[in-house]
Parts: structure tokens; sequence; C-alpha cells
């Protein structure tokens, strides 16, 4: 498995983030015809850790999420859930060591075309590439 499946796996255990979204959880972009609440995410970069001897095993992506809601509250309070959930955690995500899930950034939006509220939040994921 790849450490955004163990990101995704935590949000949608997650209670407080699966009680607004269920099961919503798209990779990179939304279905035609979507129901929101909804997540998307995508990895934005890559960045590995090198060491002076060589390659150390180590990465840090940043993966954006993007959470989509028709109600400016609603997709305040699944931003609130998404970041309760993801940062700061330290832990096995589906088989793979995080060091650490760091918050980088994070920006409210409306999106005119579809008539809904978006925030998108950027995670750092320190972690052990297997």
């Amino acid at each position: 498995m790849t450490i955004e499946y163990g990101l995704v796996n935590r949000l949608k255990n997650d209670g407080t983030v699966a009680g607004i979204v269920a099961a919503r959880i798209y990779p990179h972009r939304l279905p035609q015809m979507p129901t929101f609440p909804a997540i998307t995410y995508s990895r934005v970069s890559g960045a590995r850790v090198d060491i002076l001897k060589g390659i150390s095993g180590l990465a840090k992506p940043t993966f954006q999420f993007d959470l989509w809601t028709e109600s400016y509250n609603t997709v305040k309070s699944l931003a609130d859930a998404v970041r309760e959930s993801l940062n700061g955690y330290q832990g096995t995500l589906d088989g793979e060591t995080a060091y650490r899930v760091k918050i980088l950034n994070e920006v409210d939006n409306f999106e005119e075309e579809l008539g809904v509220y978006r925030v998108i939040q950027d995670f750092e994921v320190f972690h052990r590439e297997t």
C-alpha cells in the first residue's frame, strides 16, 4: 500500500469525518454529478530525504485534500475534522510508519461553477518508504 491510502483510510475510519462525508473520498477529482459533502485528494509533491551516504529511505511528500460542501458552516466543520484527524499524527498508516503528519496550508474558496464551498488543505507526511 502507499501512504496516501493510509491517510484516506484514517479519514474514512474517523467518526467525525465519516459522519460528514460518509465514504465520498476520491482521488484527484470529483465524480460526475457528485453528492456533497465530499473530499478529493492528490499527491502534490514527492520529496525524498537524502543523506550524505546516499538514499535514506525516508520521504516527506505533500498531499492536498480538497473539501467540498454546499454549506460554508459544513465545510469549516469538515476542515476542522480533517485537520484534527491528520495533523500531528504519528503511527502506522496501512503498514507504513508515519513519523509526523503536519498541516502546511489551509485556504478557503468558493467554486462558482459548482456552487459549493471548498477548503484546500496541504499536509506533509514524513515517513519511511517500504
